[in-house]
């Protein structure tokens, strides 16, 4: 169905006007796919080789559904069917087991993300007017999870996003020193190249 759709898409359009149109493999949210699902991305990521883009550790029914269900966190969910990695980004991913929230003890969400080089889309405004803010912006950075800012609400506003990002992030680190306008800066820019590994927008930023 809608799979076949995307992956035929890409295969016409991939690479089209000279490099500028490139594929994505977005299987939405977590909770909505089966595993066999989420092992079919991997595949399909490594053969058309294009990056994926999923909503992960994002809301209080995710997170219980997939616990209840797999007994792990999301992000440990998506790491067993090795649907983590420098091409994949996860949509939100602040609901991970070291957030307070989840109340996940011995987690290592952050660790996972880290280690694996992927992505982080942090949406500042849309998780706010739901009581929630990444925890924190500084140990996401300290566990070299590569940054990238988001809307995923209106307005679309980039600059909103970056000053949201830097005021929640000194809120809850307790620091003025967290979230500093160049670490902002870098999410919305070089962190998004870096998510969809376009090394020519940000190799000038190495």
């Amino acid at each position: 169905g809608e799979l076949r759709e995307a992956v035929k898409f890409i295969q016409e359009y991939d690479g089209a006007a000279n490099g500028r149109i490139r594929g994505i493999l977005v299987p939405a949210e977590i909770e909505f796919c089966s595993v066999s699902l989420l092992e079919k991305a991997v595949v399909l990521k490594e053969e058309l080789g294009v990056p994926v883009q999923i909503h992960a550790a994002y809301n209080v029914i995710e997170w219980q559904y997939i616990v209840e269900r797999y007994g792990c966190t999301p992000i440990e969910l998506l790491e067993s069917v090795g649907l983590l990695g420098p091409e994949v980004i996860i949509g939100h991913g602040q609901l991970v087991a070291e957030n307070p929230l989840t109340n996940w003890a011995g987690g290592r969400d952050l660790e996972i993300l880290g280690s694996t080089g992927t992505t982080v889309a942090h949406s500042p405004v849309n998780i706010f007017r739901r009581g929630r803010v990444l925890d924190s912006f500084t140990k996401y950075k300290k566990a070299g999870i590569n940054i990238s800012l988001g809307a995923d609400t209106y307005p679309r506003d980039m600059i909103m996003q970056m000053r949201m990002a830097s005021y929640f992030a000194k809120v809850i680190s307790g620091s003025f020193l967290a979230g500093t306008a160049a670490e902002v800066f870098e999410a919305a820019t070089l962190g998004g190249a870096r998510a969809i590994q376009r090394d020519d927008c940000y190799a000038f930023g190495l």
